[in-house]
């Protein structure tokens, strides 16, 4: 499970399209070359651009702690890859996003048991 928040899939479809456009052009000869680096590149995809401490983005954009050298590094030399899942960390993801969720259902529940009783408080005035 991926902790490093991304960019918007139709953004990520842009990106793609914008580069294919160029190619396209490059090899009509109608603007400028595209270096076989710009080919080879890839992407970030990464939605927080900020430098490193000084991030302003909000909380759920934010690169976790635990990411940043790595997105640091994928941003200049490149020298690290991703491993193996990390299950301890995967677990812990897992079951904050099952507790928030169970939050979300009881804060649901709750609102309309107040919606409930807000309707028969008030259809008992009316009668």
């Amino acid at each position: 499970m991926a902790s490093i928040s991304t960019i918007e899939q139709d953004s990520i479809k842009q990106k793609v399209e914008r580069l294919v456009q160029k190619v396209g052009k490059s090899k009509a000869k109608k603007g400028p070359k595209v270096s076989s680096d710009e080919l080879l590149g890839l992407f970030d995809i990464c939605s927080c651009k900020c430098e490193e401490g000084c991030c302003s983005c909000p909380r759920d954009k934010k690169i976790p702690e635990k990411e940043r050298a790595f997105v640091k590094d994928q941003r200049s030399v490149r020298k690290m890859f991703i491993g193996q899942e990390d299950k301890e960390e995967t677990t812990r993801i897992q079951q904050k996003l099952e507790r928030k969720r169970k939050s979300d259902v009881y804060t649901q529940k709750r609102k309309l048991d107040v919606d409930e009783l807000f309707e028969t408080v008030s259809s008992s005035k009316v009668a």
